[in-house]
């Protein structure tokens, strides 16, 4: 009885499994699913929205990170932005951003993202993300502390 050889199978299975989809518009790239975000909280639209709320924005694909930045992800008020901190989590598919300070109570928001973030197979926004709220006069009790890095 001869040895199975499983290598040869095993080379197929991984080039079957590493093969790509051209992106639609003919360049041979990651794929060509679109990148678009899928849930907000708080939702765009909101009022009432806490003073010390963190956003979150869900996505249909997992953001890569390094397109996520200060700069591709910003919250407005009026003409002032408001600093903070932004987080991607892989597994949950989203982009956070945390303000640095309580937002201001009744004042319009507008936080936006950037049609240069793009998901981990390279799918960029197919445009700006502009989600607007409306802020109230409380906080939100208890803080929740935001979870650990992974």
């Amino acid at each position: 009885m001869r040895p199975l050889r499983l290598a040869p199978l095993l080379g197929i299975l991984l080039l079957w499994g590493c093969t790509y989809e051209d992106a639609p518009d003919g360049r041979k790239g990651p794929g060509s699913r679109t990148f678009h975000y899928t849930h907000a909280q708080p939702e765009s639209g909101a009022t009432g929205v806490a003073l010390n709320s963190r956003f979150l924005l869900r996505f249909n694909l997992p953001p890569d990170g390094d397109t996520v930045t200060g700069v591709r992800v910003r919250l407005y008020t009026g003409r002032y932005e408001i600093l903070g901190s932004v987080k991607v989590d892989l597994l949950e598919q989203t982009i956070s951003f945390t303000p640095g300070s309580p937002l201001r109570p009744n004042l319009k928001h507008l936080l936006r993202v950037s049609k240069e973030v793009r998901a981990l197979n390279g799918a960029p926004l197919a445009q700006d993300l502009i989600l607007d709220f409306t802020t109230g006069l409380q906080e939100r009790t208890p803080v929740q502390p935001e979870p650990p890095t992974p």
